[in-house]
């Protein structure tokens, strides 16, 4: 009997964002049970499989446990694993109008388990690191042919750690545009 998922890592763990986890279970027509409840597979010719995703349920850990009854006997065999589905964090921040030449504010809206934050502000700096970032586009930015306006394709990825269970690093990136203008003359 054997239990395996599709791209596996050495410790059985993954975030949320990666998509589901395709378990293939050989031989056929055997039952799977996930944390002790029994779930139906999808037959297959090389095996049973099944679509273990954060909608399974909670996240983690889930104790798999595949089961084939075969012979008159009704001799059972099993294989077991512990698979981690970790939730994964959104990079999200609010974007607004900003004028050049003038100090703003930004900040990550999602910073459930965060460990780090990164923003590359799409003008030529360097990335500045932190949950909460201040920043000024100068005016040099606004070369000719741009009118009274440009806009940044600002980008925040943000990577979480489970609490105190894996080494695991999950993350998240977004991008946004963020319109930069002129200052009025006065």
């Amino acid at each position: 009997v054997s239990l395996n998922v599709a791209n596996s890592t050495p410790t059985d763990e993954y975030c949320s964002n990666e998509g589901a986890k395709l378990l293939t279970l050989n031989p056929p027509d055997g039952r799977l049970f996930i944390n002790n409840v029994e779930v139906p597979t999808i037959s297959d010719p090389t095996g049973n499989q099944y679509q273990l995703s954060s909608a399974t349920g909670s996240l983690a850990p889930f104790q798999v446990r595949y089961e084939k009854t075969s012979g008159i006997a009704g001799c059972l065999n099993s294989a077991s694993r512990t698979i981690f589905l970790f939730p994964s964090p959104v990079a999200d921040f609010t974007d607004a109008s900003r004028c050049f030449d003038t100090p703003f504010s930004l900040t990550s809206l999602n910073n459930t388990n965060a460990v780090s934050w990164s923003w590359n502000m799409d003008d030529g700096t360097a990335v500045i690191n932190g949950n909460a970032i201040n920043h000024v586009y100068p005016s040099t930015l606004l070369a000719a042919g741009f009118g009274s306006s440009r806009d940044f394709n600002v980008n925040l990825t943000v990577e979480a750690a489970p609490q105190g269970v894996s080494q695991r690093i999950c993350k998240d990136s977004r991008t946004r545009a963020i319109t930069v203008g002129s200052l009025p003359n006065i």
